[in-house]
Order: C-alpha cells, then sequence, then structure tokens
C-alpha cells in the first residue's frame, strides 16, 4: 500500500513533542530486563476508530474541496492508509506481556495475548530526532504474525490535546517499520466518544497540511520508470551472468525435459509481467501541485492526464487508486499502486477502463528506475527468475 509522508510542519511538531518525552523518560537500566513496555500501561483504541463515523461525512467533502488531487473517498482512503494498524485495541499491564485486539477474517474482535523482547531504542529513517523503541515477538502467536515486531513512541500530548502514541507493527522486520511513513495513533479507551468525534473532526480538517498534495509525489522524486519487462532482455554481461548461473544452478530440472534456455526463462518471466506492449516507461509529473502520469513506448509520449486519488479499487482494495481526468482514457483510466519498494525499487500497478478490465488483468505490470544500474537490474532478475524457476519445478 502507498502511505504519503507528513508534512514537515506536523513532523517537527510531532518529533519536538516525543524528544521532550524520552528526554526525560529514557529507559531506566532496572527496565532493561523486562518493564521496558512500562510507560504504556493503560488500555488504548486507535485513533481511526470514527474516522467513518456518518457525522464525518460533511467535514470530508468540505475538507476535499481544498486538496484538488482527491476526490472525497480518496482523502478517506489516503486517511485509513495514515492511521491503518493491524491492532484495533490494546492492554499494557506494566511487562512486556500485551494483550492485543484485532479483527479476524469475520470482522469480529479477537484478544490476543504476546510477549515482546526488547531490542533498543532506534532513531527513525525519514525523520531526525523521532526515536521508536523497538520490540520483537519472544514467540510468535497465531493470530499475531502481522504484529511479530513493532515499534512505538512513548505517550505524548500536542498543546491541550490528549494523550497519545504512535506504533507500527509488521512481520518482515524492525528495520522495514523504521522506514515507514504512516502514524498509526492510539488514544485511552476511556476517552468519551465525544471527545473521540472531536479530536477526528479535528484531525481530518488539517489533511492539507499532513498529506502529500500529489499522491504520485513518492513517484515522481525518482525520475521515469522502465517497464520491467525490458529488464530480462537486458544484453549488459551483469545480467547475461546471471542466466547462465541460474541455467547451471536448475540443470537438467526443466519440467519439459532437459536443461533450461535463456530464451526459455524470459519466456516463462514475461508471462508473469507481460511482454512490455502496453508501455516502455513512465513518469510522474508532480511540479506546482500537478499529478500527472505520462506514457511513453520506445521513447516517444503516447499518453498524458492529470489524475486524482478515488476510493480503493474493488479488484484491489488494499491499494492507492487513481482516476485519470482526461476522458476517454482507456486502459489508463484507472490505475492501483503499490508503493515504491524493495531492492531495487519497483512498483506494481495494475490499470483498466474500469474495476472489471483491472481485475481481469492476469500479469503483474511492474516498474523500476529507469536510471537502475545494470548490477541492481541483474539483482532482480536474478531474484524474480530463481523464485519463478524454483515453483515451476514444484519445491
Amino acid at each position: 500500500m502507498i502511505i504519503k509522508k507528513l508534512s514537515a510542519k506536523f513532523v517537527l511538531v510531532l518529533v519536538a513533542a516525543v524528544m521532550s518525552v524520552t528526554a526525560c523518560k529514557s529507559m531506566p537500566e532496572k527496565m532493561m530486563g523486562g518493564g521496558e513496555l512500562a510507560p504504556w500501561k493503560g488500555e488504548w483504541v486507535t485513533a481511526d476508530a470514527y474516522n467513518h463515523d456518518p457525522s464525518m461525512e460533511p467535514v470530508y467533502t468540505e475538507t476535499a474541496a481544498m486538496m484538488p488531487n482527491y476526490t472525497t473517498e480518496g482523502l478517506k482512503a489516503a486517511i485509513d492508509e495514515m492511521y491503518y494498524t493491524p491492532i484495533v485495541k490494546a492492554k499494557f499491564d506494566g511487562s512486556n506481556t500485551v494483550m492485543f485486539t484485532i479483527v479476524d477474517g469475520k470482522g469480529k474482535e479477537v484478544e490476543l495475548k504476546c510477549t515482546y523482547m526488547y531490542k533498543g531504542r532506534v532513531e527513525d529513517k525519514q525523520y531526525a530526532g523521532a526515536m521508536w523503541d523497538t520490540f520483537e515477538a519472544v514467540k510468535e502467536v497465531r493470530g499475531l504474525e502481522s504484529a511479530k515486531y513493532m515499534i512505538l513512541l512513548p505517550p505524548h500530548g500536542h498543546g491541550d490535546g490528549p494523550m497519545h502514541w504512535h506504533g507500527r507493527f509488521g512481520r518482515r522486520s524492525i528495520e522495514s517499520l523504521l522506514d515507514g511513513t504512516n502514524w498509526p495513533t492510539y488514544y485511552s479507551a476511556s476517552m468519551p466518544k465525544a471527545a473521540f468525534l472531536e479530536n477526528t473532526m479535528g484531525s481530518i480538517k488539517m489533511m492539507p497540511k499532513f498529506i502529500q498534495a500529489s499522491p504520485f509525489a513518492d513517484f515522481s522524486k525518482h525520475g521515469k520508470w522502465m517497464n520491467s519487462a525490458a529488464i530480462y532482455d537486458n544484453m549488459s554481461m551483469e545480467v547475461q551472468a546471471v542466466y547462465k548461473k541460474l541455467i547451471e544452478e536448475f540443470k537438467g530440472k526443466n519440467p519439459k525435459g532437459g536443461d533450461f534456455t535463456k530464451e526459455d526463462i524470459i519466456a516463462e518471466m514475461k508471462k508473469s509481467y507481460g511482454s512490455g506492449e502496453d508501455f516502455s516507461e513512465l513518469e510522474f509529473i508532480t511540479s506546482k501541485d500537478k499529478n500527472e502520469m505520462v506514457v511513453y513506448k520506445n521513447g516517444k509520449e503516447i499518453f498524458r492526464s492529470s489524475y486524482k486519488r478515488v476510493g480503493a479499487s474493488d479488484s484491489k482494495p488494499s491499494l492507492m487508486a487513481v482516476a485519470a481526468d482526461k476522458p476517454n482514457a482507456g486502459k489508463f483510466s484507472l490505475i492501483s499502486f503499490t508503493g515504491a519498494h524493495g531492492n531495487p525499487l519497483h512498483i506494481h500497478l495494475w490499470y483498466g477502463a474500469d474495476n472489471a478490465e483491472m481485475a481481469a488483468l492476469k500479469i503483474v505490470p511492474t516498474v523500476i528506475p529507469s536510471d537502475t544500474s545494470n548490477d541492481k537490474i541483474a539483482l532482480r532478475v536474478e531474484a524474480s527468475c530463481r523464485r519463478m524457476l524454483t515453483n515451476l519445478i514444484g519445491k
């Protein structure tokens, strides 16, 4: 999913508040053996509990009217992304064992207990001065796989606002959470509903300061992006060496008999990522608060339109969706994007004239920065081809 960075002004306020807390409450030595979660003692609920209360509708509409690159539903989706968390409630008793509440696949709230090991205090990768306390589950708990790792900022307040804290949860690593740009927020479970609604309303009204004016901003800073279908035809010595390595590694394992050839491998990869026939490169224009995408084919511009963020598409409900302002935009009318991620950096996108056409797309169109070095291209070719070959032979 795509999460927008908060405004510099907001982050300065956040960091100042957190630093004032951490300066006075540095982790005592006596807590290093299992009481590191004591500062969060209490019962807390996620800040987005009332984001979709019917009373918020007029506020969303008024706020979206000030954000030309967002529809009302697009603004809702952006706010949901900013505050999204798998943990809807949390109970801390002062120990390092926490009772979390999640929502299961049937929409039912379920309480699950997990014990964490403190892994130290680490600075945020995006915002200098914001120091996260980091934790890893002592033992993975079924149902809490998405909270195997967590990083927390201690409870703090902004001015006269209520006390709250921020936390990020994930299944991959602490490192990946430190590089995030979302800010799940928790308030005391005892806070009255009226106060929650007032706080939610105020937060929505401030979104023009929090959310980037251009939804494509995180893409545009990397210049043009090339269709990754082209990387498998890359003739550099680095990529050719990868093919030789993989052919040797999977020698004699071709289900059709004998060895794989380079041509076999490329053909299989293009079944997944396409042949690049729709486009060669994409470019995202966000100067002067624009939000445009330009499509190129063999070096020639073939399509250009401004886009608005809209509500998530039915076929890709967890991804950022945008709709073209240009009439009759054809296959580029509706697009859902992942965030830029991985090494080398890449984006997956699905597109179509409508939701049905997008859902019918069988390939996974992927783009990487056009200036990606051959070394990094070789890394992606090797990783993606090895994964495909492993699956193909049924390992």
